[in-house]
């Protein structure tokens, strides 16, 4: 069905840990119990939201200030004038791009950014693939330049970069 590794092959720390990926593409690694709170009053101006969570015409996942990080979920800190309105669209996913330049998003590809899924009262809505959403934000190169977000295939058909962006890890324990 997808790609994916079960949760027994995952390091132990990753398993017990909060991964965070910021706009722009930093990831930090939070070990022991942690609130969003935290992570926000830490960086003000910015919303902390699950990043399996992201579907077409839904509110934008921003989580409160109580709610707890699960240990092995993923999370990302974007700024919060990023998204004018609480309903996240095509154009609020454009709008994470880091890169200045106005480049064209390729949306489509093999293995697209968007999965339909089915609700339980059988409703139908578009999820976005946590990998597109950290493609958007993360799209740097080691000097800090941009990465252009489209190259051409050999069949002509433009899709995303697949380089990662600096990656700048780190293992926090707690804040």
């Amino acid at each position: 069905m997808g790609n994916a590794i079960s949760p027994c092959c995952q390091p132990k720390v990753l398993r017990s840990s909060v991964k965070l990926i910021f706009y722009e593409g930093t990831t930090k690694i939070l070990t022991g119990k942690n609130i969003a709170g935290e992570v926000m009053f830490q960086f003000p101006n910015m919303v902390v939201c699950h990043a399996d969570s992201f579907y077409i015409g839904q509110p934008i996942p921003t989580l409160s200030i109580d709610d707890k990080l699960v240990p092995g979920e993923t999370y990302f800190v974007l700024p919060v004038d990023h998204f004018a309105c609480k309903v996240l669209s095509i154009s609020s996913l454009s709008s994470l791009v880091s890169s200045p330049k106005l480049a064209p998003i390729n949306f489509g590809g093999h293995e697209g950014p968007f999965e339909y899924v089915k609700c339980a009262n059988g409703r139908l809505l578009i999820k976005v693939s946590p990998e597109f959403i950290t493609k958007l934000i993360s799209k740097r190169t080691e000097t800090g330049k941009y990465l252009s977000f489209l190259v051409q295939s050999r069949d002509g058909e433009q899709s995303l970069v697949d380089e990662p962006g600096p990656g700048d890890q780190s293992v926090i324990n707690g804040w």
